[in-house]
């Protein structure tokens, strides 16, 4: 007996111990089961009598060969066994894990976004139609810290502007010099937009196809830009989100549009693109965290 054979029980024993201590190398127990195993698979026939297995109904039983591996078979099995074990014990503290899929990714990103309170944002919307009587392009520069949002809007094409503050149910709106109050109903009220963009996000992903276009450069951050195209499923997923998520990003008629764009940098949504047949909305996200102070208007 080899002293490989003596590593190799040894090694087994402490993977499985038994109830009993193995027996000593070189004792007539350690040689005669030894003895047995390696008689029991020192043959490479398959020509042992099949083996009968119940078959499905009314085709009757299934004859199958008894196959015994040789004992090189069963050395290289040992073999891979052993380094599984290494790999496992060793090798995985150091190993690299896989890469995510697109959607997991995805995925990854709307969970951490939905959690962050505190923001900054700029969103934009620009008008496809032609029609003279529809909105002019609109920016947006947002602040955000919990339930409170502070909202300066910009027509580029008028040069109109104002302040809009929101902070729980109440409303309200600077312009021209002048400010309004007002208590909102709940559901008159839209969501923050980091949560709203993540569950925009979650929703789509429940029936969509997922690509990974590259990297992009967002406000001066690499993203990896990911690409939703929508099925049916998808869209009747983001038509059951309610108003006061979708109605900042443009989406109550969800089946206007086809896909969403989405760029992820640091495990986040930076940057969301609803791209309609009315109209395109985009949503940049940054300053994640930051120390915002949201007070009522003098």
């Amino acid at each position: 007996m080899t002293d490989d054979h003596d590593e190799l029980l040894t090694s087994l024993a402490r993977l499985a111990p038994a109830a009993d201590p193995p027996p000593e190398p070189g004792s007539s127990r350690y040689d005669s089961i030894l003895e047995r195993a390696m008689t029991a698979t020192d043959t490479t026939s398959t020509t042992d009598a099949p083996e009968e297995a119940d078959g499905p109904p009314g085709i009757g039983p299934v004859r199958r060969p008894r196959h015994r591996l040789p004992r090189r078979a069963i050395a290289a099995a040992v073999a891979v066994a052993a380094a599984l074990v290494v790999g496992v014990v060793v090798l995985q503290p150091g190993s690299t894990p896989l890469a995510p899929t697109p959607a997991a990714a995805l995925g990854d990103a709307a969970d951490a976004t939905a959690t962050v309170t505190s923001y900054r944002a700029t969103a934009s919307l620009v008008d496809h139609s032609t029609d003279p009587d529809s909105p002019p392009p609109v920016t947006y520069e947002i602040e955000a810290d919990g339930d409170a949002t502070r909202l300066t809007f910009h027509e580029e094409e008028t040069g109109a502007s104002g302040v809009l503050t929101v902070i729980g149910l109440d409303q309200w709106v600077t312009r021209d010099g002048e400010t309004t109050h007002e208590v909102l109903a709940e559901e008159d009220t839209n969501l923050p937009y980091a949560s709203s963009s993540a569950a925009v996000v979650e929703a789509a992903l429940e029936s969509a196809t997922v690509e990974d276009l590259g990297r992009e450069q967002v406000q001066g951050v690499e993203a990896t830009h990911y690409r939703i195209t929508l099925d049916q499923a998808g869209k009747e997923a983001l038509a059951a989100l309610s108003p006061r998520v979708v109605a900042q990003f443009e989406l109550e008629y969800p089946s206007v549009g086809d896909r969403l764009d989405i760029w992820v940098a640091d495990d986040l949504i930076r940057r969301l693109r609803v791209d309609t047949e009315i109209r395109r909305t985009d949503i940049e996200l940054r300053d994640f965290g930051a120390d915002i102070d949201i007070q009522p208007p003098a």
